[in-house]
């Protein structure tokens, strides 16, 4: 008889007798699919059970209902008490929360749970009904389905002119477009868009915007042709005319930031 068959016989023998085995070496299930398959496993219901393909395909074991508003408790099965990076789970939210978030797990200590990259929930992130995506990095719980995006506020050095945008009150000196272009990236901002450009120029009074309508100033927009870019502003706000994007002399320029 060889090892192999042997250790089947032996296995068998003690699942039958509802005992525990320990095998060191490879266990081969040849045959028809139908032959390779072990049957009887029950529900998962500590760590160190074994999982059966239809409940890792439903996905039980990593879906809960979290019970309370900012401070969350969940009961998993089989528990999880102490998580490690990489873990995703979701839970059914039953309460709005009011502000800062956090979740324990199976009667384990509470850990935080942040949104975009790691600030704080806001009151309203979470809502009755909805379920939370949660992934751990080792060191808080990440709610990957957040509500709402948080915006950015403007740099000090800007203007807000709406939710979506920033610019700038005073233009740079003229400089070529690929040298505002790079002077812009390096604020994180960018040459704004003849639209922004042109939905700022006419609160530039409100806004306390500076020299526009005045001199020509850089655009990103392409002006509907490759190589080209569009100026704007040498005498109003709509004032606007095409150059090449290269070589034609340097423009005034200011920058916007995305929020």
């Amino acid at each position: 008889m060889n090892n192999r068959l042997h250790l089947l016989l032996l296995a068998t023998l003690s699942l039958s007798a509802s005992a525990q085995v320990s095998i060191d070496k490879p266990i081969v299930l040849a045959g028809t699919n139908a032959d390779r398959h072990v049957s009887g496993l029950p529900a998962a219901a500590a760590a160190g059970d074994a999982l059966d393909a239809g409940s890792l395909q439903a996905g039980a074991y990593r879906y809960t209902v979290a019970t309370g508003s900012n401070a969350l408790t969940a009961v998993f099965s089989p528990a999880i008490v102490t998580p490690v990076a990489g873990l995703n789970l979701f839970a059914r939210i039953t309460s709005a929360n009011t502000g800062a978030v956090s979740i324990a797990m199976n009667g384990g200590s509470p850990w935080p749970v942040k949104k975009n990259g790691g600030a704080d929930l806001e009151a309203g992130d979470l809502e009755p009904g909805m379920v939370g995506s949660l992934v751990f990095d080792g060191t808080v719980f990440h709610l990957t389905n957040a509500r709402r995006i948080q915006r950015r506020t403007c740099p000090a050095d800007m203007v807000q002119v709406n939710e979506l945008y920033c610019i700038e009150p005073l233009s740079h000196d003229t400089a070529d477009l690929e040298v505002a272009s790079v002077a812009c990236g390096t604020m994180d901002a960018r040459i704004c868009t003849w639209g922004e450009w042109y939905f700022a120029c006419t609160q530039a009074g409100a806004l306390g915007l500076s020299d526009m309508g005045n001199q020509w100033e850089w655009t990103n927009s392409t002006a509907n042709g490759p190589g080209t870019a569009r100026v704007v502003g040498a005498t109003s706000c709509t004032h606007a005319s095409t150059g090449p994007a290269f070589g034609s002399g340097p423009r005034n320029f200011r920058c916007c930031y995305d929020r």
